[in-house]
Order: C-alpha cells, then sequence, then structure tokens
C-alpha cells in the first residue's frame, strides 16, 4: 500500500463493514448481519434488554430503507438459543417495537424465522407474537438449517434472488461480541 508515492509501513486499521454491527453489554450482547441481504441475521446473546430492543429497531428500519431503495423484501433469521427468557417489560417492549416494524414496513417483510431451540423460549417467543398483535409472518424453528430453508422456500416463492454465498451446511454462528 503506498501512502503519498511512499509505501505505507505503520498499521492499517481493518474498513468497518457497514454490513455488520454488534452491540455489547455487561449481560447481553447482539450481532446484526446484512451480509446476505435480503437475508438479514440477527443472533442475540444473553439478556435482551431495552437498549438492545432500540438498537434492533434502528437496524430493522435501516434494512427496510434498504430494501425499499433495493426493491426487494428482506427476511430476518433471528438466532436467540443463546439467550436468557426476556423479562415481562422486555416482551412487551419488544411486542410494541414489532408492532411499530410492522406498521411501517410491513410491505418490505417476506417473512422470519426465530431460531429457539427450547421449548421454554418458544412459549416466551408466542407471548411477543401475541403482544405484537400476530403482524409479521414470524415462525419458531429449531435451528439454523430449518431458518434458511424457510427463508430460500420464501424467496423463491417471490421470485427473489437468493444470496449466493449463504449456505446453511458452512454457515457458522458468530461469536459473543464483548464490550
Amino acid at each position: 500500500m503506498f501512502v503519498s508515492g511512499k509505501p505505507y509501513t505503520g498499521i492499517i486499521r481493518p474498513v468497518l463493514d457497514s454490513n455488520i454491527k454488534t452491540i455489547a453489554f455487561d449481560d447481553g450482547a447482539a450481532h446484526f448481519d446484512a451480509r446476505y441481504f435480503p437475508v438479514v441475521l440477527i443472533t442475540w446473546f444473553g439478556v435482551i434488554s431495552e437498549p438492545g430492543i432500540q438498537i434492533y429497531s434502528e437496524w430493522v428500519d435501516r434494512m427496510a430503507s434498504r430494501a425499499s431503495e433495493e426493491s426487494t423484501r428482506m427476511f430476518l433469521i433471528e438466532d436467540i438459543s443463546d439467550c436468557e427468557r426476556p423479562t415481562p417489560e422486555v416482551r412487551r417492549l419488544l411486542g410494541r417495537t414489532l408492532t411499530q416494524l410492522a406498521k411501517r414496513h410491513g410491505t418490505l417483510y417476506l417473512g422470519g424465522s426465530m431460531i429457539i431451540p427450547s421449548a421454554f423460549m418458544r412459549a416466551a417467543f408466542t407471548i411477543v407474537k401475541v403482544l405484537a398483535g400476530n403482524l409479521l409472518d414470524y415462525k419458531p424453528v429449531k435451528g439454523v438449517e430449518d431458518a434458511m430453508e424457510r427463508a430460500f422456500s420464501m424467496l423463491d416463492e417471490a421470485g427473489i434472488e437468493r444470496p449466493e454465498d449463504l449456505d446453511p451446511a458452512t454457515y457458522r454462528r458468530p461469536d459473543r461480541p464483548t464490550p
């Protein structure tokens, strides 16, 4: 690499990928990934908190804007397999947030899958869906393969091209972001 015609010998900081956003709190974290757009992956860790939901809402707004600009629709895959059960307050806030997102961007959602291996957590998710008025086509699934299969099926049905490099056989869950 050259800077002003001379070889650069210092530390090169990596360019941040605008398709990835990570947040980390003391008790929870999230990894947002749009590298496979229109499939958007969101991976939660630990405790889902109110600040995390605010950042989630901003991210989904950003992805909806992108879908609108690209004249497509998006499919969300959310992995909460490494999360604690959300508090009642967080479930209510998440329900309200999903309702607002559905009202703002409903036509841009193709659907979604929530990876929830535990029956206990699937029950909590059902409560959130009811609180959100079941406005979004979210389905709980047991693993990433099921989530991607559903995403690909819905993309195919809508005539939207599948992301070339998203493969359930090679996809690996991201590491937990640290504060």
